[in-house]
């Protein structure tokens, strides 16, 4: 039978666990926001839409979205000219809101540039005609100011198989 004292006495102990356990997790754990990572650029392909993709793996240790910049870049990744915002294509991720896995496991991203819309050149909005024959590169980067670019191979659209620029249709 349980008495009057047996009940304030287990009442006593859980309220002194409660207080216990409450204090222990008091202490709050700051852990500093890693920046994510491009670990890899891979080789452009053309697709069936004539468009042009480039495929890339992005990590964060937190499992963070993320927002990135693309660009196409005439010359190469030693001296890249004339970048300009790339017009996302069929098919490609978006470059805001980003999956990533907490953990840092990086996972495969593609993005697919409307080849027949050009670029824009971001501080003026002038827009750059896309040519056959000139040699392009990706430049791609985590929208953070201490990001740094990672590139593409450089490629031209005739090496890719294109034979002609279409009408861009926005």
């Amino acid at each position: 039978m349980t008495t009057m004292r047996d009940t304030l006495l287990q009442s006593s102990h859980i309220a002194l666990l409660a207080l216990l356990f409450t204090t222990a997790c008091g202490e709050q754990i700051v852990v500093e926001n890693t920046l994510a990572e491009i670990s890899e650029v891979t080789p452009i392909a053309l697709t069936s839409a004539d468009e042009v993709s480039v495929s890339y793996l992005l990590s964060d240790e937190e499992g963070d979205d993320q927002a990135l910049t693309v660009e196409v870049c005439e010359g190469s990744a030693d001296s890249p000219q004339d970048c300009g915002l790339a017009f996302e294509g069929t098919g490609s991720d978006p470059v805001s809101f980003l999956p990533t896995e907490q953990g840092g496991r990086p996972l495969s991203h593609v993005f697919t540039w409307d080849q027949n819309c050009g670029r824009i050149q971001g501080d003026t909005g002038e827009i750059f005609d896309t040519t056959l024959d000139t040699t392009y590169i990706f430049r791609l980067r985590i929208k953070d100011e201490r990001a740094e670019w990672h590139y593409s191979d450089t490629f031209t659209l005739m090496e890719l198989g294109v034979d002609a620029i279409s009408d861009c249709e926005r």
